[in-house]
């Protein structure tokens, strides 16, 4: 991949993880209006599934960034764009079922449809990216 591929990418990725991170933050509004975000019947630990997502949408994506930055090799890309094209299919459904959520959130429809656009962005990038010139073979750029 090439130097400016790889910074654009990265950038990508850590603009989805960042965008990810906000929708997260968005969802604790209410409090500042006296609004309960306590789920019924739960005793305030977080349940697995959402340490696991934490970890899936947030930091990985911005570990891959940082590594985009330093290696170069076919199968860390390949890895990328596959990983890039699922998170884009997650981040689809996530943006529609956003849609029918009781309260509507204009914020979070604008921010989910911005992850969107850019997992969109860096998933043709990086196929792109695969299609074109030889990737090394080499762990890291020299």
């Amino acid at each position: 991949m090439e130097k400016n591929n790889q910074f654009k990418v990265a950038i990508l990725w850590m603009l989805m993880a960042v965008g990810i991170v906000m929708h997260s933050v968005f969802a604790l509004d209410g409090i500042f209006f006296g609004a309960k975000l306590q789920l019924p019947d739960t005793d305030g630990s977080e349940p697995a599934v959402f340490t696991v997502a934490h970890i899936v949408f947030e930091i990985l994506p911005l570990l891959i960034a940082m590594l985009t930055v330093f290696i170069t090799a076919k199968g860390f890309v390949w890895f990328s764009s596959l990983w890039a094209s699922l998170l884009c299919l997650f981040n689809t459904y996530h943006l529609i079922a956003t849609c029918g959520e009781e309260p509507f959130s204009i914020a979070q429809i604008v921010l989910l449809a911005f992850v969107l656009t850019v997992n969109i962005m860096l998933t043709i990038t990086l196929w792109k990216s695969l299609k074109g010139k030889a990737h090394t073979d080499e762990c890291c750029t020299k």
